[in-house]
């Protein structure tokens, strides 16, 4: 399955192979599709649907477009819920962040059981809940590449404190200054427990590396507080203090 946008709309397309000797008739209609596009966005596509749809088309004697620009939104997704979520699995995503609910969705671990049973029974009915579940897929990184583009560009605004600080571990790896802001709101939000730890500390390490002193003590002490030990802070707060206090 794929979406393209198209003008206004969004246009998937979906490809059915009815025997395994259809490969390269599948191969052939998927190849305009990848030739005409100017990216591509998957969900764990780096792992598992790129390599595999590169090794199809060389098989089949097909040019693979290497060169077309690869999102695959696992990885941000994984920075910014991963520690809010029970796991990054793209259907918990979309009930939790996005605020969708299926009805009648096949589990995708029993999909290619119900492919090779209609391999071996012709019998399609169970195929038409295994078409919807791909629908719904590729509809869903539709709506997620929608959100991580407007949270990114400001038009949309995370919703906790807890998304606040996925926000900045997103923006951590290319703009400091925005990911400590996303922390430094997270924290004024009322983020707590073992995550607000972990944002105390990487922004406190931030402030540190940018010789902020006054404001990565205030950070180290407001994690010495918390009722659970953790000797980061305290090993922070001694060098602080020889070193910088000399006390």
């Amino acid at each position: 399955g794929a979406a393209r946008i198209d003008h206004d709309r969004v246009r998937v397309t979906q490809f059915f192979m009815r025997d395994l000797d259809e490969e390269a008739a599948l191969v052939a209609a998927v190849s305009p599709l990848l030739e005409g596009a100017s990216g591509l966005v998957t969900f764990n596509g780096s792992g598992f649907d790129v390599p595999l749809l590169e090794t199809r088309f060389i098989l089949q004697r097909r040019r693979w477009p290497a060169a077309v620009p690869h999102l695959d939104l696992m990885w941000p997704a994984r920075r910014m819920w991963g520690a809010l979520l029970d796991d990054c699995r793209l259907a918990t995503i979309e009930h939790g962040v996005l605020g969708v609910e299926r009805d009648r969705d096949v589990p995708g671990s029993v999909i290619p059981s119900l492919y090779f049973d209609f391999l071996r029974r012709r019998v399609a009915a169970p195929l038409r809940d295994v078409l919807a579940h791909n629908r719904h897929d590729v509809l869903t990184l539709v709506s997620l590449l929608g959100w991580f583009a407007g949270t990114l560009e400001g038009r949309v605004s995370p919703r906790t404190a807890e998304e606040h600080a996925g926000l900045g571990r997103l923006w951590e790896r290319t703009d400091l200054e925005r990911a400590c802001a996303c922390y430094e709101t997270a924290l004024s939000a009322g983020l707590a427990g073992e995550i607000a730890q972990r944002v105390r500390l990487r922004l406190a390490r931030w402030q540190k590396r940018r010789a902020r002193w006054a404001a990565a003590r205030v950070l180290w002490e407001a994690a010495v507080a918390t009722p659970a030990f953790d000797p980061r802070p305290w090993e922070e707060l001694a060098k602080f203090h020889e070193h910088r206090v000399r006390d």
